[in-house]
């Protein structure tokens, strides 16, 4: 009887913490609608493409990549009172 208690309880902790869990949920979303693998398949694609590449070129391209994510997130997380740059911290 103790040990049916003692596993229900673990059960139900499980659980709750599970459902405040972000990790747990972006994961149970992303094994129900099939996403990693169509990111996955992306994800080969562009390995693939930036493997014809020079360094150089694939430093520049990932640079590019970085700045134009940055600089359309920036306005985003201006609107909610964070920002990606050093220069708006203080």
């Amino acid at each position: 009887m103790i040990k049916l208690i003692k596993a229900y309880c673990k059960f139900t902790i499980e659980t709750l913490g599970n459902l405040v869990d972000p990790q747990w949920w972006a994961t149970l979303i992303l094994k129900k609608t099939g996403l990693l693998r169509r990111c996955e398949k992306v994800g080969e694609k562009v390995e693939k493409w930036k493997s014809k590449f020079s360094p150089r070129q694939r430093l520049f391209i990932e640079v590019l990549m970085f700045t134009l994510i940055a600089l359309a997130f920036e306005p985003l997380l201006n609107m909610v009172g964070m920002s990606m740059l050093p220069w708006r911290w203080f």
